[in-house]
């Protein structure tokens, strides 16, 4: 069974609070946070795959937010949701927090959708490639050397580095097998 996303949306607004949940509680596990500290509070103790942050709060800033979930959390996607054109945030927010994206109010709903599935589906490609590059080390099939040339392959071909590393095993299996014989 496929494991289940784990959001948090932080937002001092309720009303907003209540139409993400709506539209992702069904394909996600939903979190949510109305402050700044009680996102940080749930971020010491919850595991979290996506957080998507409102800048502008009274108690604790969007990006301060942020940054302490990618020093906890550095793993977990980050989005910035912000009502303002404020470049200067912004753009401390990518430096110091390394947001994946930035999100404008009000949003398209479909296009807000696509860009998280996107993002989740990213970090799913990525925990695949993680379990799948720990077994070929403990296996000794690649060395380091071969696996970045792998990777580099995935990204020339814009194919899903663990389609490769099944086809190079492949390949590798077939050679041993022919050996053997």
């Amino acid at each position: 069974m496929p494991q289940q996303f784990r959001l948090l949306f932080v937002d001092d607004e309720q009303d907003i609070l209540d139409s993400l949940k709506r539209t992702f509680q069904r394909q996600y596990k939903v979190l949510t946070a109305r402050s700044g500290n009680e996102a940080i509070e749930l971020l010491k103790s919850e595991s979290i795959d996506l957080i998507m942050s409102d800048q502008r709060m009274p108690d604790v800033t969007g990006d301060a937010v942020l940054k302490f979930a990618m020093q906890t959390q550095p793993e977990a996607i980050r989005i910035l949701l912000t009502g303002y054109a404020d470049m200067e945030s912004l753009l401390m927010c990518l430096n110091e927090a390394g947001i994946f994206k930035y999100i404008t109010k009000p949003w398209e709903p479909e296009n807000l959708k696509l860009t998280l599935g996107l993002a989740l589906e990213g970090l799913g490609l990525q925990r695949q490639l993680n379990v799948a590059t720990t077994i070929i080390r403990k296996n000794h099939y690649f060395s380091q050397d071969m696996i970045n040339r792998l990777k580099q392959a995935s990204d020339k071909a814009g194919v899903p580095v663990n389609q490769i590393i099944q086809r190079a095993l492949n390949k590798e299996l077939a050679a041993m097998d022919q050996h053997i014989v």
